[in-house]
């Protein structure tokens, strides 16, 4: 998962990673290996993260992004008909928690390097 927060970096024109390496793809016909490397969800879970990024957009935001709580999920899915399953709530609360990592991982290298 940490590599689909990667791709999604905005680059400095201000698109993301994977949009440069699509692009590349397409001109090449060669697909880079930044692109196939990382793990899919899998076949049928698509869906988790289209919500994933739903719940996202939504969560609070101070000095740093604040975990999506059970609460939130509730709400987020009482609102928009959505009806989780047990399991899904699980991989959304561990997708969060990656994102969660790698921004810590991204703030660390900043700082290192600043």
């Amino acid at each position: 998962m940490i590599r689909e927060f990667e791709l999604q970096e905005p680059q400095p024109d201000g698109q993301s990673l994977r949009k440069h390496l699509e692009v590349a793809a397409e001109s090449t016909g060669s697909t880079p290996a930044r692109l196939v490397e990382h793990g899919e969800l899998p076949l049928g879970y698509g869906h988790l993260w289209e919500w994933f990024k739903q719940l996202s957009r939504t969560r609070a935001i101070g000095l740093v992004a604040n975990a999506i709580s059970y609460t939130e999920i509730a709400a987020w899915a009482a609102l928009t008909g959505n009806h989780p399953t047990p399991f899904e709530v699980a991989i959304l609360v561990d997708m969060d928690a990656a994102l969660i990592a790698h921004q810590a991982q991204q703030k660390t290298k900043a700082q290192s390097h600043g």
